[in-house]
């Protein structure tokens, strides 16, 4: 039988969930605390006996992001090769006791090889029930981004990006582009196409 905390934490998980998802669409300043009721088919008081004030709310998500974020972002202990793998499969490696696929992404994106001794990270996923770990040299500034401002991968984009794009941000400045997991993973038909 399910106890009222335990749906009460579910509540709150829900909440925190659709707040983020409202606050990467949309930006922090977005989140109300009725729009996340009517999202979810909650009522306003439900909501804030949960979360409390709009600024509780919005404190909230950026503390769940972060908890993500230190959930998702890892330094590789040790990554095994593994034997007549493709050149951008890293190995495996053991994350929290499960065995991740690591995928090497400066040979993914045909970036050279990574020099000796240089620090790697790796950004965690789950994808179609497989965890992988996307080797890189670092992890910048973490920021969340309103979907609707993501635009299509321009036709001069370097071939290299293009072919695991899927849109690109324009940053003061700066293009950031967004890659596409399938496309990134597809490893074996981007071997044969080749």
């Amino acid at each position: 039988m399910e106890t009222k905390t335990h749906r009460s934490g579910l509540t709150l998980s829900a909440i925190l969930d659709t707040a983020l998802q409202m606050a990467a669409e949309e930006g922090l300043e977005s989140l109300t605390i009725g729009e996340v009721a009517k999202r979810l088919g909650l009522s306003k008081s439900g909501v804030f006996s949960r979360v409390g004030s709009r600024e509780a709310l919005q404190v909230a998500v950026i503390e769940e992001y972060d908890r993500r974020f230190l959930q998702d972002v890892f330094v590789p202990a040790r990554v095994t090769r593994v034997p007549l793998a493709p050149p951008e499969v890293a190995g495996i490696l053991n994350l929290r006791g499960r065995v991740v696929t690591a995928i090497d992404m400066r040979t993914r994106l045909d970036l050279g090889a990574r020099p000796p001794d240089s620090p790697v990270m790796a950004i965690g996923i789950e994808h179609r029930a497989e965890s992988y770990g996307l080797l890189v040299d670092s992890v910048g500034e973490v920021m969340p981004l309103a979907n609707s401002a993501c635009e299509a991968k321009p036709a001069n984009l370097e071939p290299r990006l293009s072919r695991v794009a899927a849109g690109i941000f324009r940053l003061e400045g700066q293009l950031m582009v967004v890659l596409d997991v399938d496309r990134v993973l597809d490893i074996r038909n981007d071997a044969v196409a080749a």
